[in-house]
């Protein structure tokens, strides 16, 4: 995975972690047709950053800052979904 594919993976992860606090929102404010509209959108990301070959290019890239800043993202979405779960 080139520098490219190494961004493209790290724009996927912020933008599920985005779609995660707009998924709180509306879980505290109980909007369920605008939670339906957040899990439309997260489903594509979610597969996309679910496949091995990302995981694996990026674990592979000789940009350890893009590995790093990919795992720290995903921390995030990953307490971003247990708190929403709870909620």
């Amino acid at each position: 995975m080139g520098k490219g594919g190494a961004e493209n993976a790290i724009r996927f992860a912020s933008e599920l972690h985005r779609l995660l606090e707009l998924e709180f929102e509306a879980l505290k404010a109980q909007k369920l047709s605008e939670i339906e509209s957040i899990q439309e959108k997260k489903l594509p990301l979610l597969e996309y950053l679910n496949a091995d070959s990302i995981k694996d290019g990026l674990k592979e890239t000789n940009r350890e800052a893009d590995w790093e800043s990919f795992k720290s993202i995903i921390s995030k979405c990953k307490s971003a979904h247990r708190r929403n779960e709870i909620l």
